[in-house]
């Protein structure tokens, strides 16, 4: 349970990032959701220090929360005994389905610069030159008095290349294919509401993103976005307030350690940004949380960087992570764990607080059913 401590060091312990491993049904998603429920609304944390979460969830395991005075009789003592409430969570959905998706991506609500990884087909040969001509159109667009969006970007930019023989040929095909590419449609979507970072960035307000209805290259691009958004917003201008912790389930089907020939580039220069983002914001109040069913599945420079480790009982091809980062935990004792069972490892070492590891395991989230009359 992340807590409020006198400690400086264990007060930013939530924005170290966090690991959590394990098989499908081994209690992964019920201990992040005591994550979410004990951080964001304990007593021991201020109201103005609780970080807000922001879920990415292609699965739908963050789109509803039980209400706490529905829970079991465990559960429910478990919360009055820590003071434990129920959040304020907003449920966003995406699709490409004019029939589904309520919340659109905004072209304009980002600098030019982080457009370039929300766009899976951009390749290194081109990122310069696209970035310098999406930047003059947007300025384009701008003293003409145009709103900024995909629609009118597409339009400048086809004004602006084709047939400029200052632009490669081969080069201005690429462009054009990374303007009219099929992620490109979640921005700017009619009928459905801007993420800005207003709604994003709410005190005493969680949100989970729900992007079950989207492929992977789709769902890169909201993370993408989010990232973007997210180190903007509190690295650049240094905005404190609130603390953030964003959510990424299934991490390996967002950023794998191998993808397609076409998610290569795209998947390799996402994984740099997204750990140059976590590493900026341990001494900025927000941090990344990983979940995973396969360590080796994932990017490796993104498991450095957790600081905390929650590994469920794992499958036998992690031996290699667990001999790494658990060494105390005998390869025998993890694969035997029981559903809800993890093994909990915390690397930050001080001199008044050692590294922690311990083995825990929380309450179940399952509701009462009702009395049949």
């Amino acid at each position: 349970i992340s807590i409020r401590c006198k400690r400086p060091s264990i007060d930013k312990t939530p924005y170290q990032s966090k690991h959590f491993l394990g098989r499908m049904n081994s209690g992964k998603t019920t201990a992040i959701k005591w994550d979410f429920l004990t951080t964001a609304t304990s007593p021991e944390i201020p109201d103005d220090e609780r970080p807000i979460f922001i879920f990415i969830d292609g699965q739908g395991n963050f789109t509803h929360f039980p209400r706490i005075e529905n829970l079991n009789d465990e559960a429910r003592e478990y919360c009055d005994t820590y003071g434990i409430t129920n959040p304020r969570l907003d449920v966003y959905t995406f699709s490409n389905n004019p029939n589904r998706g309520d919340t659109t991506l905004g072209l304009d609500q980002l600098p030019v610069p982080s457009w370039i990884y929300t766009m899976a087909e951009a390749s290194a040969n081109t990122e310069g030159t696209l970035i310098n001509e999406l930047g003059m159109a947007r300025e384009t667009l701008i003293r003409q008095g145009s709103e900024v969006n995909i629609q009118t970007i597409r339009l400048e930019m086809e004004n602006r290349i084709n047939g400029n023989h200052q632009i490669n040929y081969n080069i201005r095909n690429a462009i054009g294919r990374v303007l009219t590419a099929p992620e490109t449609n979640l921005f700017d979507q009619e009928n459905r509401e801007v993420l800005t970072p207003q709604m994003l960035f709410q005190r005493g307000r969680s949100l989970t993103l729900d992007v079950s209805n989207l492929n992977f290259n789709d769902r890169r691009s909201i993370l993408a976005y989010v990232m973007e958004m997210l180190h903007h917003h509190k690295f650049v201008m240094g905005r404190k307030f609130p603390h953030v912790i964003l959510v990424l389930d299934e991490i390996e089907s967002l950023v794998p350690h191998n993808g397609t020939q076409r998610e290569k580039y795209n998947i390799s220069r996402l994984s740099k940004r997204l750990e140059e983002i976590t590493f900026n914001g341990r001494q900025n109040y927000y941090g990344i949380y990983f979940v995973t069913h396969r360590t080796s599945k994932v990017s490796p420079d993104l498991i450095t960087l957790a600081n905390t480790h929650c590994c469920f009982k794992p499958s036998a091809d992690d031996s290699k992570f667990l001999k790494e980062y658990l060494p105390e935990v005998p390869l025998d004792k993890a694969l035997n764990l029981s559903t809800g069972e993890f093994y909990m490892k915390v690397l930050i070492s001080t001199d008044d607080q050692p590294e922690i590891i311990a083995k825990c395991k929380f309450p179940s989230l399952s509701e009462v059913e009702d009395n049949p009359l």
